[in-house]
């Protein structure tokens, strides 16, 4: 017997739309052979998150990426980029965040 196909209809305008270009771009990874940058799954990660949820196990492991949307939301692309490039050196990090700061303070003014 054939798996029915399931779709998912929301407007253009929806989070979730926001939701799955993020994961798209924040879990890309490089192909088997690596030749190419391939996109997130959000497809395979909010089919399992939704049979978790229905079989009412512990949804800590996916409540996670959910954080980390939330918090991007809010974050412009510098500081996205900040993030990867200084994230294993968190001085820099620190500083690129108080420039930032600076700088718009001096923006608003």
């Amino acid at each position: 017997m054939p798996t029915p196909k399931v779709s998912l209809s929301a407007s253009n305008k929806s989070v979730i739309h926001k939701f799955i270009k993020w994961y798209e771009k924040e879990y890309e990874y490089k192909s088997p052979n690596g030749t190419r940058m391939m996109k997130g799954k959000w497809n395979s990660f909010l089919v399992e998150v939704l049979e978790t949820l229905m079989t009412g196990k512990d949804m800590k492991d996916y409540q996670a990426a959910f954080n980390n949307f939330v918090e991007s939301k809010d974050k412009t692309e510098d500081e996205k980029l900040a993030e990867k490039a200084f994230a294993k050196d968190p001085e820099k990090l620190k500083t690129f965040k108080q420039l930032q700061k600076e700088l718009n303070k001096h923006r608003k003014a």
